[in-house]
């Protein structure tokens, strides 16, 4: 790789020493002690009843029996009723599409925009980044490389950790931008063709096991997108005027709902994604402020638009998990990795908070204990 950005080159000694750490914590399964909501059975084994939503459906008061860091079983439980339960326990949110803890990459030289440039090795969150992540229900995040080059390298999977974070693919997939208003022909044709042109010959001459993922901004940006082949777009479609440009697209991950989307526009996306013909979707927290923990934030305003709660929520879970490929991951049903939330109440409601976040069946958050 091509020398590095100064700041990049300190974090990244921290992400390694980060990365050992973490690496370690993730070899270890079962839950680490026993958090109020669940209770022992046999040895290795804990259970939780709580309302239940599998990543597909609303299952009502359910006991989820949880041993080795997977799910061993999800029962209904007749004998109670939705409003005699207070908790709801959903699978952890997926990110597809995060920013934390990582130094700016449009700071990076020209030279070293690469596709060997790995958004892992400027991966070094603070502390209080790391609270604010586990605190947040998202147990997986896509790590974003830049967004300021037409190749700007390879993503890779995170997750937090009760000591720091956990690492599950350190180089998963690339990551390419068709920027409407490029002004940089050292990073990017100033032609979104020309961009597009390039981003398919280097996306052609690489091999990765995930699809490339390509960022748009507009209608134009949109429409290069999908010439592009085998991609997974990521965007704003409250941004972008002409929806019928999202007709036959398979795949899309929202990453915001576009600067002054007014009411109309906000509409039709909830329109597009709530059809059965439309586009698997997930979502995205890179344009977002307030990083993961406002993910469910962009949910939440699609179902105020129309879009059902069962779809804004399997786009934060089990669509979001089928798009990124992690097929053990985004969902409640016996043999899936414990990534899991205990919500105080339905989790698309603002007041709700994660009172409890298990990732792999270690607890990484209690509300209670960090409340003390």
């Amino acid at each position: 790789m091509s020398s590095r950005h100064p700041l990049l080159t300190a974090r990244a000694g921290l992400a390694a020493a980060m990365l050992f750490a973490g690496s370690v914590a993730a070899g270890a399964t079962g839950l680490t002690s026993e958090p109020m909501g669940l209770r022992h059975g046999s040895i290795g084994e804990q259970r939780v009843t709580a309302r239940v939503f599998d990543g597909h459906h609303d299952l009502g008061p359910c006991e989820v029996v949880v041993s080795g860091g997977r799910i061993v079983s999800v029962r209904p439980v007749h004998h109670l009723h939705d409003d005699e339960v207070t908790g709801w326990l959903s699978p952890g949110l997926i990110d597809l599409d995060a920013e934390i803890g990582q130094a700016w990459l449009a700071a990076e030289p020209v030279d070293s925009i690469t596709a060997d440039l790995r958004a892992i090795d400027a991966f070094a969150p603070e502390e209080s980044e790391l609270a604010a992540w586990r605190a947040s229900g998202v147990t997986s995040c896509w790590l974003s490389a830049g967004r300021w080059s037409v190749l700007a390298g390879q993503g890779a999977w995170v997750q937090p950790s009760d000591d720091g974070h956990s690492v599950l693919s350190a180089a998963a997939g690339h990551v390419g931008n068709l920027i409407a208003d490029a002004r940089d022909p050292e990073r990017a044709p100033t032609s979104l063709p020309g961009q597009s042109q390039l981003l398919a010959e280097r996306l052609g001459s690489l091999r990765s096991g995930a699809p490339p993922r390509v960022r748009f901004d507009d209608t134009a940006s949109l429409r290069q997108a999908r010439r592009l082949h085998g991609v997974l777009p990521m965007g704003s479609p409250g941004a972008t005027a002409e929806l019928i440009e999202y007709q036959g697209l398979r795949s899309l991950v929202v990453t915001d709902l576009g600067p002054g989307s007014g009411t109309d526009a906000l509409a039709a996306t909830a329109r597009l994604l709530a059809d059965a013909n439309g586009p698997r979707f997930g979502f995205g927290s890179s344009w977002l402020t307030g990083g993961p923990r406002q993910l469910r934030s962009l949910a939440a305003r699609l179902v105020q638009d129309g879009l059902s709660r069962e779809r804004a929520l399997a786009g934060l879970t089990s669509d979001a998990a089928a798009l990124a490929g992690l097929s053990d991951r985004g969902s409640i049903r016996a043999g899936a990795v414990a990534d899991l939330v205990l919500w105080s109440g339905d989790p698309l409601l603002p007041a709700s908070r994660a009172r409890k976040v298990w990732v792999g069946g270690r607890l990484v958050h209690d509300e209670d204990e960090v409340t003390r």
